[in-house]
């Protein structure tokens, strides 16, 4: 799915965190300090500059980004435990799953046959994939969707980096200053949520202190 659209399914994971934080804004009131403020500024920025330069409308990486997004708050909405949150979400999505899998094979285009190293692989990413969603799934339930939305950057950037190095995918002049903007703003994100923290901490032992 991803093959030729390795820039555009990245830039939909990075448009993904600004849309939780958009819905973090909208739907919980979520305020950020004057440094998170500068720091999604300049996480816009890079993203607007990568879009710029884009050619096109990257349809597909927005619906991507809306899509995630959206999922990310239905975790935070939903009351149920990660185990029984993926369990309905697998019992929605396999007959659809199914559905497709037998449109494949009957249009001759599957390429699952007998015991190899790619059908090992194929069927082990069944195991690994939910580990990530349960640990996804049960930090929504515990932290804002302003924090939420900063650590999903960590996905997209580890992809780029298998993309260059891996696959010698090319990092051009417009990689190197959206990606400077993004890192910007996480280093900035990074500074205001310690130093926003160490007040916090801070209050309840002036308080104790004053009784």
């Amino acid at each position: 799915m991803n093959e030729n659209r390795v820039i555009e399914t990245s830039l939909g994971y990075y448009i993904s965190p600004l849309v939780s934080i958009l819905l973090g804004i909208i739907v919980y009131k979520e305020r950020l300090s004057w440094g998170q403020g500068i720091a999604v500024s300049l996480a816009a920025a890079g993203m607007l500059y990568m879009i710029m330069h884009f050619g096109s409308v990257p349809w597909f990486a927005i619906s991507l980004a809306i899509s995630f997004g959206l999922y990310g708050l239905c975790k935070k909405i939903a009351v149920l435990t990660p185990i029984t949150s993926i369990t309905l979400e697998t019992l929605i999505v396999a007959p659809f799953a199914l559905l497709y899998l037998s449109y494949i094979h009957f249009q001759g285009m599957t390429s699952f046959e007998g015991l190899s190293l790619t059908s090992a692989l194929l069927v082990g990413s069944g195991i690994v994939t939910p580990i990530p969603l349960l640990l996804f799934a049960n930090s929504a339930n515990y932290l804002p969707l302003t924090i939420i939305g900063f650590v999903q950057y960590l996905a997209p950037t580890i992809s780029l980096l298998i993309g260059i190095f891996l696959y010698n995918e090319a990092f051009t002049a417009i990689h190197s200053v959206s990606f400077g903007l993004i890192w910007a703003g996480l280093f900035v994100f990074s500074l205001s949520s310690i130093r926003f923290s160490g007040q916090e901490k801070r209050v309840p032992m002036l308080s104790k202190d004053s009784r």
